[in-house]
């Protein structure tokens, strides 16, 4: 309020613009402001931004998020994995038994590291030094037609088997069971019996 009659005061209010107005650059001439317009900016500058305590919340709500998610996308990466190597198996098979075949022989399928360690990857070859032996390790007589890899970390193969022989009519043999798991898929049991036909089906969740 204004007491002394010898200072100018304009009434301000709502809908009246204010002495002090602001001053476009370049220009002499001044822009009215409300005091609305005031209101409203200074209620804009009070609202911008995040205080911690609401910053502390969103952090914990993705937290608990994530946490949730996790064990899908952990799942959903291990199955994948589980396939793709029961899949590359079963594709190995194929390929050893269509070679015997044709080439009137034997063709196997070894674990590289040897005993039955099939987990550390596997080959496939033609054992020409002694077909009887069950080794194609021989340098530079016996011939490696595919070296597969260890699959994926966390992803296992698990058999009592030492080789798989396939003789020239397309059968193994012995016969046997291998098995692909990880620790959140189902897993995959690939069944060979002595005729060289194999079938693959779902077991239980994780590794026995």
């Amino acid at each position: 309020m204004c007491d002394d009659s010898r200072v100018f005061c304009p009434a301000v209010n709502d809908h009246h613009t204010l002495a002090m107005s602001s001053r476009q650059p370049g220009s002499m001439q001044t822009t009215p402001v409300t005091l609305t317009q005031l209101k409203h900016k200074r209620h804009y500058a009070e609202q911008s931004g995040f205080t911690l305590i609401e910053l502390m919340i969103t952090l914990v709500i993705a937290a608990v998020l994530i946490s949730l998610a996790a064990p899908s996308f952990r799942e959903i990466i291990d199955n994948n994995r589980v396939s793709a190597a029961a899949n590359d198996f079963t594709a190995s098979l194929a390929l050893a038994k269509s070679e015997a075949v044709k080439r009137n022989g034997s063709a196997q399928l070894a674990p590289t590291a040897g005993g039955s360690d099939w987990s550390s990857g596997y080959k496939i070859g033609i054992d020409k030094s002694d077909p009887e032996d069950g080794d194609i390790d021989d340098a530079g007589v016996d011939k490696i037609l595919k070296i597969v890899d260890a699959p994926a970390t966390g992803t296992s193969v698990i058999s009592a088997m030492t080789k798989i022989e396939y003789n020239s009519f397309g059968g193994v043999t012995s016969g046997g069971n291998f098995t692909f798991c990880a620790d959140y898929a189902p897993r995959r049991i690939i069944l060979i019996t002595s005729a060289g036909v194999n079938t693959i089906s779902k077991g239980s969740l994780g590794c026995p």
